[in-house]
């Protein structure tokens, strides 16, 4: 979780301060992925380069 307007390169994960803000977009993720049937990846890209 970043700071867009003021953490543009995001460095500062917000995360951690923000439990409840984690917690709630977290269930509307979950949610959001069962309505639509999304599929979540169960393996990192080989394809995918840093």
């Amino acid at each position: 979780m970043y700071n867009l307007k003021n953490d543009v390169g995001e460095k500062n994960n917000l995360a951690s301060h923000n439990s409840d803000k984690v917690q709630e977009l977290t269930i509307m993720l979950d949610k959001w992925r069962k309505l639509t049937g999304a599929a979540v990846p169960e393996q990192l890209n080989p394809e995918y380069l840093p």
